[in-house]
């Protein structure tokens, strides 16, 4: 199933998986587009909390996942300018 992971609705991670991280775990994903400041390439750890649960669409096959409380591993680079 394809897990999409969201900031403030904006998909900045997409994953497939067998499986849905349950909530109270700790999850670390690469950005693949910028958000909030968050150059692609950001890495971040959360938690999927209860406040925000997984959303599975049965309809689009597809489960978001809000990312919130995220801490910055490691920032990514913002774009040299051509």
């Amino acid at each position: 199933m394809e897990i999409q992971f969201c900031i403030s609705g904006s998909v900045v991670f997409t994953a497939t998986s067998s499986a849905v991280p349950p909530i109270g775990s700790e999850v670390t994903i690469c950005m693949e587009s910028y958000k909030k400041g968050m150059w692609p390439g950001t890495v971040l750890n959360f938690k999927v909390s209860d406040e925000f649960p997984p959303h599975f669409d049965y309809v689009a096959g597809v489960v978001y996942i809000d990312v919130n409380g995220w801490t910055i591993l490691k920032e990514g680079d913002e774009p040299k300018e051509a």
